[in-house]
């Protein structure tokens, strides 16, 4: 476990630094390759961003991103949206004990989600369980104590 972290947090950066969220970072989808390095596996949901390099309008509308960029290191790509940074995404997907909660509520996010998936894998290799989302547990007093009208909302707000 020494390693795995810090390799993880490799491939995630790397990712980043390519324009890829993969937002659905779990157990299953991290390999260890022949050589014994990490391997990210399932983009079927990743989400590519297009990384101009010369673009007059990105440094005219996110002077954050593109003095960012150019700094380079950990600085770039942003991890959540803000009004300085142009890569954020809206969408629901991802496995859901794994995934940020906002992904789940269907909120605007950026690359942070990925580190927040990181952080669930963490916990699961230290305890030994996968802790469920807190929303679920809300869902479930919701339909015990409302009846069955939450499940209507959430089936329409969540398809």
């Amino acid at each position: 476990m020494q390693l795995f972290d810090p390799l993880q947090f490799l491939a995630i950066q790397g990712l980043h630094k390519f324009g890829i969220i993969h937002r659905d970072l779990k157990p299953e989808n991290i390999l260890f390759g022949g050589d014994g390095h990490l391997v990210l596996a399932d983009y079927g949901v990743a989400t590519v961003l297009v990384l101009d390099e010369e673009d007059a309008f990105m440094e005219d509308e996110f002077p954050l991103w593109a003095e960012s960029k150019e700094r380079g290191g950990d600085d770039f790509p942003l991890l959540t949206p803000s009004v300085d940074n142009p890569h954020t995404v809206v969408g629901v997907s991802g496995t859901v004990y794994y995934t940020a909660p906002e992904v789940i509520e269907g909120k605007e996010y950026s690359y942070g989600v990925d580190y927040y998936s990181m952080a669930m894998l963490y916990h699961e290799m230290v305890t030994g369980y996968v802790s469920p989302p807190v929303f679920l547990f809300f869902f479930f007093l919701l339909t015990t104590f409302l009846g069955p009208s939450p499940t209507r909302i959430f089936k329409a707000r969540y398809r």
